[in-house]
């Protein structure tokens, strides 16, 4: 079990978004414009770029700032998520021109509908279930939220992604089963099953590359 409930975490949120809250602001309207451009012109650089910078942000901020005074293994995380947001920065300045596509038009579909959760849902999910408009989940400033619009991301274009970006977000994806059942965040369910199916698409995709050559 983790020494620390969700109303404690949730408290801890809120004052943390108060603190950074043109950050949170920043992080939102940057993660919309992204997507919208990448819809457009199917480039991921700028979208890799933004969800790097996102993972440093918390790997600093949120782990080594807000969540050390209450768990010994804050440290650990945020160490993780510095490295995979230094690797989707240096995967972004290698990214040139289009990418695919990946997935089929269903499947395509489902990984559109999680960006949207991941950009929404959460915030609007936590306003519905918390008190006041401060302890919510935002893109960028909270893990799970960036973590599901990474794994959107990926689903999207895991064909044209390197490998080393995709290890590190989908093994932290399947960890998260036990934060779930830990503070009892049953709605946070949709990143292992994320996490599961990226893994299941790209060694999919894997096995059709080659049986192609």
């Amino acid at each position: 079990m983790l020494p620390y409930s969700s109303d404690i975490l949730f408290t801890l949120i809120a004052e943390y978004n108060q603190d950074y809250r043109w950050v949170a602001l920043l992080f939102l309207l940057s993660s919309v414009g992204v997507l919208f451009h990448q819809y457009r012109s199917h480039s991921v650089r700028w979208t890799l770029a933004l969800l790097g910078m996102g993972w440093i942000w918390i790997g600093l901020y949120y782990y080594y700032t807000l969540l050390n005074q209450l768990f010994f293994g804050a440290p650990y995380y945020g160490t993780v998520y510095i490295i995979a947001g230094s690797l989707l920065l240096f995967a972004s300045r290698r990214s040139e021109g289009e990418q695919r596509v990946t997935s089929t038009p269903g499947l395509n579909l489902w990984w559109y509908i999680i960006a949207f959760v991941s950009l929404a849902g959460f915030p609007l999910f936590d306003l519905m279930t918390q008190n006041g408009v401060w302890p919510l989940r935002l893109p960028g400033m909270s893990p799970e939220p960036t973590l599901l619009f990474t794994l959107s991301i990926f689903g999207l274009y895991s064909r044209d992604l390197p490998v080393y970006v995709l290890i590190l977000p989908v093994l932290t994806g399947l960890a998260e089963v036990y934060t779930i059942i830990a503070l009892q965040h049953y709605a946070s369910a949709l990143i292992p099953i994320c996490s599961l199916l990226l893994l299941i698409q790209y060694f999919t995709n894997m096995d059709r590359r080659r049986s192609n050559h």
